[in-house]
């Protein structure tokens, strides 16, 4: 029940004193909630104050997602390929053959389980095979990175990390190698023939083509390889996790029997590598400091050096600035003209790297086999080529 407040009158002196109690508790309470309605009236009127905005060393927003530029140009043309679901990896031998590696989500009794898609071509993307490999095969890991050997396109690399596997018949039967060490990767760069150099659980090498790797470098976490001639070569890598970013650079001149280490500015993890010849190349260099807890120095720094990577000078630190992406993969056809892709788009440069212009809005991964040809997948399952 709702109590009720009676302001009524009773007779005698007793009920005179009782109706006056009555009046002053009720007027008392009417002025408490007229008291409270007023409170009520001009905190609902009043706007509210205005927020302090934090200041810019603790407010990161737009500075770390700048607008990248307009696409300009056709140059990347789509190519007409089946799906090979999300892509992984891309490997081209030369302009004509080339595979990619990608997977696909399959349901099994509401169990989220993928599948790995091989696509090959011989005829420079005309046309395309396709083979579907059940995630089974090896032994339930799921292969990340795929390389073509040069010297036979039916040979074909898988790296897990269960191991490295090899098919001698385009992809469609798979068996173990390097069994006895166990620590090398497709990430493969071939000599000749029969010698070859890994970047695995370090850095190793082959004399069998390919049956047995032997390790010739202990330090790990190179994910980069390039082999300049029969003797250069160079790797890099690194890593950025939890506050800590640091990289590695290592030089060859013994065709991968021994290595050495090369220092480089911020000494941080270098994210992809490109040299035209022995001595001229460039490094793109995480600048980020690897957690959200600092401030960042944020974005991606191409350096280069002339001198097979004894200094370096910078040619570009602010690539985030102006493309809203890092430098995730270079790529320089000579000193003055090269592409980098990265969440962005790809980017094309003709004056060094000083400046970049956005030839596709979308670049997961690209692989130039030669200064005449690139190919890319996108985010969107396109497969893209460019010719010059």
């Amino acid at each position: 029940m709702k109590k009720v407040i009676t302001l009524g009158y009773s007779t005698g002196k007793s009920g005179y004193m009782r109706n006056k109690l009555q009046i002053l508790s009720g007027l008392l309470f009417l002025s408490m909630a007229f008291v409270l309605l007023s409170i009520l009236l001009i905190t609902s009127c009043t706007p509210s104050l205005p927020v302090t905005p934090s200041s810019p060393a603790t407010q990161p927003s737009s500075a770390f997602s700048p607008t990248p530029p307009s696409v300009v140009g056709n140059y990347w043309q789509k190519l007409n390929t089946p799906s090979y679901g999300h892509g992984l990896n891309i490997k081209f031998i030369n302009a004509d053959t080339g595979v990619i590696l990608g997977d696909t989500l399959i349901n099994l009794a509401s169990t989220h389980q993928y599948n790995n898609i091989i696509l090959k071509t011989f005829d420079g993307g005309k046309t395309w095979d396709s083979i579907y490999l059940p995630i089974t095969i090896f032994g339930g890991i799921l292969p990340q990175n795929i390389f073509q050997y040069p010297y036979n396109p039916d040979i074909l690399f898988l790296s897990t990390s269960n191991g490295l596997y090899r098919s001698k018949d385009g992809g469609y039967h798979w068996l173990p190698t390097d069994t006895i060490n166990k620590k090398a990767s497709a990430l493969i760069s071939f000599i000749n023939p029969v010698t070859g150099i890994s970047s695995g659980n370090g850095l190793l090498k082959t004399t069998d083509s390919g049956n047995n790797f032997i390790p010739t470098y202990s330090s790990v976490g190179y994910s980069v390889l390039q082999l300049t001639n029969s003797l250069t070569g160079y790797a890099a890598g690194g890593s950025a996790f939890d506050g800590s970013n640091s990289g590695i650079l290592a030089k060859t001149t013994t065709a991968g029997s021994n290595w050495y280490s090369l220092s480089y500015p911020l000494s941080q993890q270098i994210y992809s590598m490109s040299f035209i010849n022995d001595n001229i190349g460039y490094i793109s260099v995480n600048q980020d400091s690897a957690d959200f807890i600092t401030t960042y120095k944020w974005g991606t720094a191409i350096y280069k050096t002339v001198d097979g990577g004894a200094s370096w000078s910078i040619v570009n630190n602010k690539i985030w600035d102006s493309t809203g992406s890092h430098a995730n993969s270079i790529f320089f056809k000579d000193e003055q003209e090269g592409f980098f892709t990265g969440i962005t788009g790809i980017y094309h440069t003709k004056d060094g790297g000083k400046t970049w212009l956005r030839e596709y809005a979308s670049g997961v991964h690209f692989c130039f086999p030669d200064t005449h040809t690139g190919y890319a997948y996108d985010g969107n399952g396109n497969i893209l080529k460019r010719q010059f």
